[in-house]
């Protein structure tokens, strides 16, 4: 009899035990779903927060380019500031958004937009996103006798770069670097920022060396304003293209020719999207190539390994006509381009970029872009301004895009 009880005590203690362990396991099986589940929302709502944020900066770019008190006041007012919020735009409780816009110039700003949005737990899930925008404001007259504008920096390195019969000017800053590089000006060279020259380049100007830190600083140039595709502009580029591509469509040309030669003899040629030139062809324009997104020309798949295939490039000016290259982002000239012989304008809303290691490229027109960049191991760009060229291929217009550079995100 005893022996039984020993054993019936000794199985209810590992019952409790079992059921012990059991709760126990029970127990952290739901605090870590619980954990799962916030972390899981607190991702989600990071995500919900971040597009928040992002619709606030649409918005307001949406009201530069049509609310008229927007508008007017952007490109108007160097000093203009203002703000606005929107509280669950997108239903009830999916959260806010407060956007701010500070002008640092004319037509250009800084856009601050911070999403907000409520968690389970109790807390909040908030995304900060910034970017910069500007806008194209001046007329081809504004621009009259300048090679090279840059609403930004110009950046030359281990380069030669020859300018005649006109000035360069930076916005911002001139930086001239590395052992062997020429930066020669006819006339004058301006900076409204900072000017930099290392010891190892060497800068010849005909005219004046102007700049922030001089007795007569420069003022900022606006850059001239073009219209690629606003509906409401019966002269944009699109609206007056005799041929527009898609970017399928134009790479599956360019793929076609690959080998031989590409004419495109519209006086304007459209293409929805980016152009890029990635095979061994002689592109021949006459006339303006417009892209709503890049053009890359010569585009090597890996520094100069890849230059199996060569791009050389043509570009013709009819007089009264429009010629050159204008995109809505970049213009890049990469390591494989092997000539370039361009009659008309080099304009692009982003940035300027010219790398490649041909024998020779010549600009007959001026160069206009946010930022202005070389890296061509002393091969020459040479720019020969023509206002005739510039003037035949600026239309004055009140429709240039807005444009957002410089775009970054914060978490908080």
């Amino acid at each position: 009899m005893k022996i039984y009880l020993d054993k019936k005590g000794s199985s209810l203690i590992v019952v409790i035990l079992l059921m012990g362990l059991l709760l126990s396991l029970s127990l952290y099986y739901l605090t870590f779903s619980s954990t799962e589940k916030k972390v899981s929302d607190s991702q989600f709502k990071g995500l919900e927060t971040y597009h928040l944020a992002e619709a606030g900066i649409e918005e307001m770019i949406w009201r530069l380019k049509n609310n008229e008190i927007y508008k007017n006041n952007f490109e108007t007012d160097p000093n203009w500031s203002v703000g606005f919020s929107q509280n669950e735009p997108f239903g009830s409780g999916n959260g806010s958004y407060e956007v701010f816009l500070e002008n640092t110039g004319l037509a250009q700003g800084d856009i601050v937009s911070t999403g907000t949005v409520s968690t389970i737990s109790g807390s909040v899930s908030q995304r900060v996103v910034k970017t910069s925008v500007y806008k194209a404001i001046a007329s081809s007259s504004d621009v009259s006798g300048i090679g090279i504008l840059t609403g930004n920096d110009i950046s030359i390195f281990l380069s030669d770069v020859n300018v005649s019969t006109s000035s360069v000017h930076s916005n911002h800053d001139i930086d001239v670097s590395g052992w062997g590089t020429d930066f020669n000006i006819e006339h004058d060279l301006r900076a409204v920022n900072d000017y930099n020259k290392s010891f190892f380049a060497d800068v010849n100007v005909g005219g004046d060396i102007l700049h922030g830190g001089s007795p007569s600083p420069p003022e900022e140039v606006e850059m001239p304003s073009v219209s690629f595709d606003d509906p409401g502009d019966p002269n944009s580029y699109k609206a007056r293209a005799d041929i527009i591509y898609s970017e399928d469509d134009f790479e599956d040309l360019i793929d076609n020719a690959d080998g031989g030669s590409l004419i495109l003899d519209s006086d304007i040629t459209y293409i929805e999207g980016d152009a890029i030139f990635d095979e061994n062809v002689d592109v021949t324009i006459n006339g303006l190539l417009v892209a709503d997104g890049d053009i890359i020309l010569g585009e090597a798949c890996w520094f100069i390994f890849c230059c199996s295939d060569y791009t050389d490039l043509t570009i013709n000016h009819e007089p009264g006509e429009p010629s050159g290259l204008v995109a809505n982002g970049d213009i890049k000239f990469d390591f494989c381009v092997k000539s370039g012989d361009i009659n008309g304008i080099l304009y692009a809303t982003k940035d300027f970029s010219f790398s490649d290691f041909s024998d020779d490229v010549v600009v007959n027109g001026g160069i206009f872009a946010r930022e202005f960049r070389v890296f061509s191991v002393w091969q020459d760009l040479n720019i020969n301004y023509s206002e005739i060229n510039v003037n035949d291929s600026l239309e004055n217009t009140e429709f240039s895009p807005v444009v957002s550079v410089e775009h970054w995100e914060e978490e908080y």
